[in-house]
Formats: structure tokens, sequence, C-alpha cells
């Protein structure tokens, strides 16, 4: 019993030791921070927010190390966030924005992620992946019926004057369909993959009408994932990808087909089919073509690459103008304000938040293990293929970057993952 007691607070006088050093930490990155803003003449706007920020810091350990849960995973998240801040204020966003939606994402990403926590019984696993289905679809009629047209995709739901990117919303959801569909028992794998494939052709239909064809990008990597890692007969998760594949061949050949009869038929269908088609050739195009297309069309990838090399290794004081800095290309602001080196950092720090995640997951079980594992990747493959789309070095899916972009639909639902992830890495 003594010996017992005492292990008990040796853990406890460890776990003491590791919160107080993250939180040093990050109040040495605000510090370093604070410096560097002072040298790019923005000190006073970023020290009225930087107690609020560390106050947001220091918080998120207090939990974790009160849940007993991972606290690389905190320190890597928040840390993250930290860079996002400072970059969004060197593309000129607004302070009060900014505050808003860290503290929003932090508070009801909190209140969402114990919500779910509670999604765990595996009797209720079929129940709860058929309410996930009823709710995607529901989101994405909405969508349909009454989307606003934002750059060219209708994602956005206009509520009281405020835009919610409902595409958000139902990528969540439906990476938590698939999260609950791997960890019911009660299917073969068979079936699983007959599920999965059904939910990916409803998704499709709904998403090449809205003209959303990032987040879709993410669902169908999401899907092939998940039924390599949680198939137990690899054979299946080889024909899935086969047969996504080959949806994907004959989908791109029906949109050319599309194409040409646009221009004799004013039928709304090959109108919509015309659209997304030259909407992806463009795309296609910023990737591999780029002389095929004129100076306007390529006007925000050629800056994107002309402030790439201005940055450096350390960055750059050069005001020079990003077209959606704050947002797509916001990977290329910190390149260009804060170099090649917090570039490479970054990259780092998301690799070793899915290293964690895959940790976590692992220790795991039930539909936490599959939840953290999808929720771990997806975040990973949305950042690295918006960093490589922005950077030139793969199409651009017109997606946030993680805990870097601007956007309070985005920010909140990547909150309410690691969130969930970090919760259910307690003991």
């Amino acid at each position: 019993m003594e010996l017992l007691r005492y292990k008990n607070v040796k853990r406890n006088i460890y776990n003491v030791s590791k919160s107080t050093l993250c939180i040093m930490l990050l109040l040495l990155e605000q510090i370093i921070f604070t410096i560097f803003m002072f040298t790019r003449g923005k000190s006073d706007e970023y020290l009225s927010i930087v107690l609020l920020i560390s106050i947001m810091n220091i918080a998120v350990i207090l939990l974790t190390h009160i849940v007993d849960g991972s606290l690389k995973f905190s320190f890597l998240w928040q840390s993250l966030v930290n860079i996002g801040i400072v970059t969004q204020l060197l593309c000129g966003v607004n302070l009060k924005t900014i505050v808003v939606i860290n503290g929003v994402s932090l508070f009801v990403g909190a209140i969402i992620a114990v919500l779910l926590l509670t999604i765990n019984e595996e009797k209720n696993t079929r129940k709860i992946r058929i309410i996930f289905f009823i709710l995607d679809i529901l989101i994405l009629v909405v969508l349909m019926l009454f989307g606003k047209m934002v750059a060219t995709t209708s994602a956005w739901l206009s509520i009281g004057g405020n835009s919610l990117q409902l595409t958000e919303i139902s990528k969540f959801i439906s990476l938590m369909y698939i999260a609950a569909l791997w960890e019911d028992k009660r299917l073969t794998d068979k079936k699983k993959i007959k599920f999965n494939l059904i939910f990916l052709m409803t998704n499709t239909v709904f998403y090449l009408v809205i003209e959303e064809m990032g987040t879709l990008i993410i669902i169908y990597l999401m899907s092939i994932i998940a039924s390599y890692i949680f198939c137990r007969k690899q054979k299946y998760a080889i024909t899935m990808l086969s047969i996504i594949v080959g949806m994907t061949g004959v989908g791109i050949f029906l949109l050319f087909i599309a194409h040409l009869i646009s221009s004799k038929t004013s039928v709304s269908i090959f109108q919509i089919a015309n659209n997304v088609f030259l909407k992806q050739q463009h795309r296609w195009d910023m990737w591999l073509n780029i002389k095929k297309l004129s100076s306007d069309a390529t006007y925000q990838i050629v800056t994107a690459q002309k402030a790439i090399t201005i940055g450096g290794l350390f960055g750059s004081s050069h005001t020079y103008y990003i077209p959606a800095g704050s947002t797509d290309f916001i990977f290329v602001s910190l390149i260009l304000k804060l170099g090649y080196f917090l570039g490479i950092i970054v990259l780092v720090f998301y690799f070793a938040m899915l290293m964690e995640g895959l940790i976590i997951s692992y220790k795991n079980k039930g539909i936490k293990r599959t939840m953290d594992g999808i929720f771990s990747i997806a975040l990973f493959t949305q950042a690295l293929l918006m960093i490589l789309g922005s950077c030139r070095a793969f199409i651009l899916t017109g997606i946030g970057v993680p805990f870097l972009s601007r956007g309070g639909s985005s920010q909140v639902i990547a909150t309410v993952s690691v969130f969930y992830i970090l919760l259910s890495s307690g003991k």
C-alpha cells in the first residue's frame, strides 16, 4: 500500500513538472514573438493580446494536466495556434477577429468534444452511424438549396449577416461517420466497404452540385486511409482503393462529356457539370501547366511563388501583398514574414501531432480509437495538402490550414477534433 502511494506521488510530481515545463516553453514563445513583432513594428498590437493568448495557452495545459492527457499533444497544438495568430496579425487581420475566433473555438470546441466523448457504447454504433449519415445529408441539402456563392463555391450559408462554412461541419460529420462505420463490429469488412462507397457516392453528388471539391478530396482520402488501417483483410482495402480510383476516372470522363455537351444545351445539370470541370481544369493547369493560363488567372499563384523567394531563412519585412494571404495562402505568408526556418518547424509540429494522435488512438478502444486515428490523420492531411497546394507542389484545394488560416468555422471544427483527441488521451 505504501509502495503504491509512493508511486502515485512520484507520478503526480512528474506530471506537474511536465505541465510546468510546457507552460514555461509556451511563455518563452510569447517572449520571442513579442521581440520579433517589435522588429516588425507590430509590438503594440501584439502586446494588447499577448496576455489573452498566454491565458488560453495555460488554460489548455492545465486542462490537459487535470484530465491526465497528452501534454506533448497540447503543447504542439498551442504552438501552432500561436504561430497562426502571429502570422495573421502580420497579414493585417483585425485584432478583435483573432481574439474572438480563438476564444470561441476553445469554448465551443471543448463543449462539443465532451459531448462526443459520451458516444462510447458499442451497442449504439449503428444508430450513431445512421444519425451521422442523416445529418450529413441534411447539411448538404441545405447548402444545395440556400448555399451562398463565395469564391466559386456554394460552401457557405449566410445567417444574420455572418457566413457559416457548412462544408466544414459536413466534413467533420463525414469523418465521424467513417469512424463509426469501421467500429461497427456487427458488420463484416465487405459490408463496411459497401456502406462506405454508398456514403462516398451520395456525398459526391452533393459536392459536385455545390462545386466544392477540396472537402470531397479529404473525405475520399480519409475513406481510403481508414479502410487500410482498420480493415482486417487488406484485400478489401485494396478493392476499395481500386473502386474509388475507378469512380474518379469515370467521374472525370463524365464531366468532360458534359463539358462538350454544355455548349449545345442549356440544361442546368450540364451547366453545373461544365462549371465543375472548368474549375478543376483550372486548378490542374495552375499546378502543372501554368504557362497555358492568362496572367490574371495565375496572379494568385505567381504572387505566392515570388513571396516564397523573398522570405529567406528568417523572414522579411517586405510589404509584399499576397492574395488570400490569411486564408488559402497562409503558409506562404508565414514563409514571407517568418521565414523558411519556422516553416520547417510548422511541418515538423504537424507531423509530431499526427504521430502523437496515432499513439493515443492505439492506446484507446472502441469508437474513441477510430475517431482519434481519423481526426489525427485528417488534420495532418488537410494541412499538408493546403501547404503543398499553396507552394504549387500539389493541386490547390481551397481549404484552410488547421490552426493557421483565418476562419471561424474551420477553426472551431479543428479545435473540436484536437480537444476530442486530447480528452480521450486522459486516464
